[in-house]
């Protein structure tokens, strides 16, 4: 069963069968910290204080603001994000996630993919080393 949940750049969806929460971000958005902010307090309402293993597929973001990324590095743990899967375009985007995966320091498990169907087996792996 798929809930969905509109926001203003993105939508959230819902995976129970996979145990994860999916955004998937508009064709050509860029994100603000208030983009941020929205995205964990819906999770919030979504999930409760279940851990929330998420996966961002911004493979159609334009950018995301210096501030966007403070926040989602800072915040994502006060959300109860416990592992973050962000599904990207290429391989030279994901050798730039890393790097900014290492700048912003995250308090979680967070990793790159160019595949989705690898992004949401991680994203299991990690809830089941978790014991669920």
């Amino acid at each position: 069963m798929e809930k969905k949940v509109r926001l203003k750049k993105s939508w959230l969806i819902v995976d129970e069968a996979n145990g994860i929460v999916i955004q998937r971000m508009d064709e050509g958005a860029y994100l603000e910290a208030q983009d941020s902010y929205d995205c964990f307090d819906q999770c919030f309402q979504l999930k409760g204080k279940e851990p929330i293993y998420f996966l961002s597929d911004m493979r159609a973001v334009k950018g995301m603001s210096k501030e966007a990324r403070k926040v989602t590095a800072a915040d994502a743990k006060d959300a109860n994000f416990h592992a973050v899967a962000a599904l990207i375009n290429s391989g030279a985007s994901k050798i730039l996630g890393n790097f900014m995966i290492r700048i912003n320091k995250h308090k979680h498990p967070i990793k790159m993919f160019t595949n989705e169907a690898e992004a949401i087996a991680w994203l299991k792996k990690q809830r089941e080393a978790a014991g669920l």
